[in-house]
């Protein structure tokens, strides 16, 4: 059973400036994206998360900004109610405002820590989101360690080495770590000077869940300094992807036509020319983004996928169709994969996740449909939309996310493939309805920063 715990101030020696320098170094190099947006912290009730909660309390009083902790409530055991009151009150002592979460969809048999996570993450987005803000996260020096070292034991690659980035993005919302390079023996240091009482989990010593037996690990090798020569390693491929991912976007800019946000077309001579390494890593990235997964497909699996397309054959992975033709290697969403079941409501201003694969905001209440279903379900007013939507090949249209408004009419979205858009302060709204991808690689970040659809006479691959 998790306790309330305090540090008494002379166990350690505090370094309440080096935290709020980190926080402030931060906010410095993203401020022209994030203006005023309000900011959210999310705090678990452990030292890394209150201090967080902390420090950005000072940094928004100071700036003149709105600041909320979010405190979420798993409801996977008895005592979680009663544990969130008291992170709840917590706050409140420190004069924190702060709001409540409940997941309220039952927990799975299995795989409890992760379904916990993905759970948190999307309330935690969803909030920030709908009020155009910015998410901080206290993930420290620790926590970056063990994740590098879990994913080294995966066999990851070159950019799942890279460790936690300082600024990253969930479900259309910045996600900022401010404490990446401070240790977690400086967070307790930080809660000991302020009197912030704090949490500790039982989980966290529970050796079932990996990350637990990673911090032991470490914990037991300390004098080899393992933690260090991780965070080192995670520098060095964060540098040598970063030049990677230079050439591979250059070369993108020319040769890659977004016909649509769920296909993608790479001219085949140009392509053909890359190094095979090279055609594997645009190959996976471009795949992730057609098929809207979270991660990746394996290295092995793309390169599988990769002769079988040049050598005349269609493939299937990470949700996408690929095939190629004389002038081109073509990239689908796989049109009848995992389907969304019926339509959801949209309310005026409000963004929600459709299909796993797009972030939505409408100006105008109705529903979200697949353009594919609402043709089956209203033919008229889908043969009238359809003059919108005639640059768009039929597999990949159907799979289009569109608006039925209250008035029976079909709207088609506008796309934006800029993902920092949810995070900047309130957008003047460009159409009915605007879509935005969920998940942008991060190989795809130049390519889209201009935030349109390239046209068939800008690449040379049609």
């Amino acid at each position: 059973m998790r306790q309330i715990a305090k540090l008494h101030k002379d166990n350690m020696q505090p370094s309440p400036q080096r935290l709020w320098d980190a926080l402030e170094k931060l906010f410095d190099e993203v401020s022209a994206q994030i203006g005023s947006a309000p900011l959210f912290s999310a705090v678990s009730g452990g030292a890394d998360s209150l201090s967080l909660a902390h420090t950005v309390q000072q940094y928004a009083d100071k700036n003149g900004l709105a600041h909320t902790a979010l405190v979420v409530n798993h409801n996977i055991r008895t005592e979680a109610e009663a544990e969130a009151a008291a992170v709840m009150a917590e706050l409140a002592r420190h004069h924190i405002n702060a709001e409540c979460l409940t997941i309220k969809v039952p927990p799975p048999d299995g795989d409890i820590q992760n379904w916990a996570r993905k759970q948190r993450f999307s309330k935690l987005a969803s909030r920030a989101r709908n009020a155009c803000g910015v998410l901080l996260l206290g993930h420290h020096a620790d926590d970056q360690a063990e994740t590098i070292l879990m994913r080294l034991n995966k066999q990851s690659s070159l950019s799942g080495l890279k460790g936690m980035q300082a600024v990253s993005h969930h479900e259309g919302v910045a996600c900022l770590r401010p404490f990446l390079a401070r240790s977690k023996h400086e967070l307790m240091a930080y809660c000991a000077n302020f009197d912030i009482r704090y949490l500790t989990d039982r989980s966290n010593f529970d050796r079932k869940f990996e990350r637990v037996r990673m911090r032991q690990f470490l914990e037991y090798h300390a004098t080899a300094h393992l933690g260090g020569e991780a965070i080192q390693m995670a520098a060095l491929s964060s540098q040598i992807d970063t030049l990677l991912q230079r050439q591979l976007q250059d070369w993108l800019a020319s040769h890659m036509l977004a016909c649509s946000p769920v296909e993608m077309r790479l001219a085949r001579q140009p392509f053909e020319k890359l190094p095979a390494y090279a055609q594997i890593y645009v190959l996976r990235y471009v795949m992730q983004f057609v098929g809207a997964s979270a991660y990746p497909a394996s290295f092995d699996a793309v390169k599988a996928t990769q002769s079988r397309i040049l050598s005349g054959s269609a493939s299937t992975l990470s949700g996408c169709y690929s095939y190629a033709t004389a002038k081109a290697v073509s990239m689908q969403a796989e049109w009848g994969r995992k389907p969304p079941r019926g339509a959801i409501d949209i309310q005026p201003d409000r963004a929600v996740i459709y299909d796993n694969r797009w972030i939505i905001k409408s100006a105008l209440a109705g529903q979200i449909m697949r353009y594919g279903e609402l043709k089956q379900a209203y033919p008229e007013a889908a043969q009238a939309a359809l003059p919108q939507l005639a640059r768009y090949r039929s597999r990949p249209r159907d799979m289009i996310p569109c608006l039925l408004g209250l008035d029976g009419q079909i709207k088609a979205p506008h796309f934006k493939l800029d993902r920092n858009v949810l995070y900047l302060e309130k957008q003047t709204q460009e159409a009915a309805i605007t879509v935005w991808p969920k998940h942008i690689p991060e190989l795809l970040d130049g390519f889209f920063r201009y935030g349109h659809l390239k046209h068939e006479a800008d690449v040379q691959c049609s």
